[in-house]
Parts: structure tokens; sequence; C-alpha cells
């Protein structure tokens, strides 16, 4: 309702997100519950400052998606554009009711039907949403260092066509205890450095990249139990021993979401494409984090900025 057009906000071209140059506020809220679509966030706390068409918050926490959320953060609503500059940690969010909640990003290969789990992370981003909150994709930078407890991936299709590969009939249901991992976003991609999966059936390294307009390259490198399910011949070259001795298979899955295939992965300069990808992912790290916030644009209210209420409530 605050962000509608009019009185019938019933999809996003009826969104219409301002900041008027007169208003001055501070605001310490408590708030028992909001709902924006799937967005039910309870117990809202904390504090908001508005000058010169700038908001910002250094505490606001809130409860959502059977976990805890704590952020800070700067939007910008001087241009046409909105610059929005925030820092949150998510403790125990379930990861299914993230994609649920965020209606799976609009995209289907990856849903919350295929995930359980709960996300323990610290974000930084930066990003441009346009007057009626859309996400300008290229401006999407992020910086995201997570830990999945408990972890489930289920019937999801990519693992199901592997298992023809490393000589497993259950990559239907993976379970893990625990994976790590610090994944960036940068020139509408998204970038996953090597991995290692620790499993209920086995043990997978992945790494590689997912671009927003769905074009995937992933490295998988898994351990082969037994080669009667390929061809020696045609897999010659994608097979290492490792150090300890395992016979390893080298993978790719490449493509699109919808159009994509899985081929041995013979190129021999294996261990340099993943540094390659490690070293071009640091650097983007590295020029994300100068950015920060802009100082310059923090909200600092003085004295005269206040004002109160005579007995009239005028």
């Amino acid at each position: 309702e605050l962000l509608a057009q009019n009185n019938n906000a019933s999809s996003g071209e009826d969104y219409l997100f301002n900041i008027s140059p007169r208003l001055i506020l501070k605001f310490n809220c408590n708030v028992d519950r909001l709902q924006f679509r799937r967005f039910k966030p309870i117990d809202i706390k904390g504090d908001l400052k508005i000058k010169n068409q700038v908001a910002y918050t250094d505490r606001l926490q809130f409860k959502a998606m059977g976990g805890e959320i704590g952020m800070s953060g700067l939007v910008d609503a001087t241009t046409n554009d909105i610059d929005v500059n925030s820092s949150f940690t998510v403790n125990k969010v379930y990861i299914d009711s993230i994609f649920y909640v965020f209606e799976n990003f609009n995209q289907s290969f990856l849903e919350d039907r295929h995930l359980e789990g709960q996300i323990v992370a610290d974000v930084q981003t930066n990003m441009q949403l346009t007057k009626q909150l859309r996400l300008k994709p290229a401006s999407l930078t992020a910086n995201i260092n997570t830990s999945i407890i408990g972890g489930e991936l289920n019937n999801f299709e990519p693992m199901q066509k592997l298992a023809r590969y490393v000589d497993e009939d259950k990559l239907d249901h993976l379970t893990f205890s625990e994976l790590r991992n610090e994944i960036f976003v940068e020139n509408e991609t998204i970038y996953l450095p090597e991995m290692e999966v620790s499993s209920n059936v086995t043990d997978i390294r992945i790494s590689g990249t997912h671009t927003f307009d769905q074009k995937i390259a992933y490295r998988v490198v898994a351990p082969l139990r037994s080669k009667r399910k390929i061809d020696r011949d045609e897999a010659f070259g994608a097979i290492e021993q490792d150090n300890e001795g395992r016979s390893m298979l080298y993978l790719k899955i490449v493509g699109s979401t919808d159009d994509y295939k899985i081929i041995y992965d013979k190129e021999s300069v294996k261990q340099k494409i993943v540094s390659d990808l490690k070293k071009e992912v640091q650097e983007l790290k590295n020029a994300f984090k100068n950015k920060g916030i802009d100082k310059n644009k923090t909200v600092e209210l003085e004295e005269d900025d206040y004002f109160d209420w005579d007995e009239d409530g005028k």
C-alpha cells in the first residue's frame, strides 16, 4: 500500500518508489509484522534516517523465512534510478523459503522444490532499481560469504544426468552436513569458485559461472568408482589420478539451463582454468570492496532538522 501508484497494486507495474525532497525523518521502529508479496518479516526493529532524498539505516533487524536477518544500508533516490548499497547478515534462514519468497528468482533451473537446509551468510551488495522497483541487472554486484547447514539437493536434473558418468545411482538425493563458499556476482554473472560437496553419496568438486540470461559453464570433478559406465576411449584425457590414487573424472556442464550437455573435460589446463577463475573472482572482489558505502551520502541529521508537535498535533 505504501508503494502503490494506485489503489490496486496487483503487479510490479503498479509500484512507484519516491522519497520527497521535503522529507526529513528520524524513525525508530518496532513493527510487529509486514507483508510485501511473499515476503512476510516479523519483529522488525531498527532505525531509519531520511534527508535530501536519501534513506539510511545502520541497524535494522527482523525475523523471516525461519531465521533472523540484520542489515544496514543506504537508498539514494536523488536520480531517475534508485541506488541501493547494503550489507546484511543471514542466520539460519531456510534456503527453500528464500527461493519461494523471491519467486525462484524468475528462473526454473533450480527451484525451492530442489532445496533443503539453512543458510548462514554475510552479504554485501550494490544495485540500481527503477522507480517501479525493478532491478537493473547490469548494476548488481554482490559478495556472498555463505554456509549451508543440513543441506539437501533433491531431484536436480543435472545431478541425475551425472549419475551415468560417476557410477552412482543415488544422485537424485544428496545430503551434506555443511557446505561453504564465497560467491561473487558482477557483470550479470554469478561466479562460483571451486568448492567440495561432501555428501551422503560421493565427494564432488564444482566450480563455474552462471549468467543472468541462464548460460551455464560448470566444471565438475568426481571420483570414478568404476569404469563400466563410460567409454574409456571417449573419456581418455578426462581421467586423472589424485594424490590418494583415486581415479577422478573431469566433466563440464555447458549450454543454457534449457539446453545443456555434459561432456568430458579433456583440456590439458584443468588446474590453470580453476586458478584463472579464482584469480578473476579475487580481482572482482577487491574492486567491489574498495567501493563501500559512499560516506558523503550517509544521512546525518542536524539539531535544527528536528521539530516538535504542538498541543493540537499540528
